[in-house]
């Protein structure tokens, strides 16, 4: 079985969309606060504390980006695309790649 362009592209959809809810509340978790006993520790893991420089590092340099581009910037090129190829639907090589995010109800 030859593996064409296109189960590359729908398998790298399909990832997307079954890992990005996820990646989006374990990193959103890391950004939240949990105050116990008047002390601010991370959400996710109450070993770290919140305000410490070395997780505003992780914040702003990999925490942050991350969501960016998970939450916003690839959904935004996904409908981007979406929105160009929709004269093209009906053509069977649009159809295997984005057919079912066009019939999604």
């Amino acid at each position: 079985m030859i593996f064409t362009s296109t189960i590359y592209f729908t398998a790298l959809i399909y990832l997307f969309f079954y890992t990005q809810p996820n990646i989006i509340q374990q990193f959103g978790g890391l950004i939240a606060m949990r105050t116990i006993s008047k002390i601010d520790y991370i959400n996710i893991n109450t070993q770290y504390l919140y305000h410490t420089q070395e997780h505003l590092n992780w914040i702003k340099f990999f925490i942050g980006p991350v969501l960016f581009i998970f939450g916003s910037i690839i959904p935004f090129l996904l409908l981007i695309i979406l929105y160009k190829i929709r004269k093209y639907i009906n053509l069977e090589q649009t159809r295997k790649i984005w057919g079912d995010l066009f019939k999604e109800n």
